[in-house]
């Protein structure tokens, strides 16, 4: 029998859930918090490449510089 891994989408309720409460125990410049929220950017990060390599949503363009 196999373990069945979270959704991605189920991953990110969860770090939204861990960040606040990060935010409430260590405050908003805690490493802690700070280590949370790069998590969770890496992860809503992931889910918007997803959404558009599976083209299920308009994707944002990177600024030309």
């Amino acid at each position: 029998m196999t373990m069945q891994q979270p959704s991605i989408y189920q991953r990110i309720d969860e770090m939204k859930e861990k960040l606040n409460e990060s935010v409430i125990q260590n405050g908003l410049n805690s490493h802690i918090t700070v280590h949370i929220s790069q998590e969770l950017d890496a992860l809503l990060n992931l889910a918007e490449r997803i959404r558009v390599a599976r083209g299920t949503g308009p994707s944002v363009p990177f600024p030309k510089r």
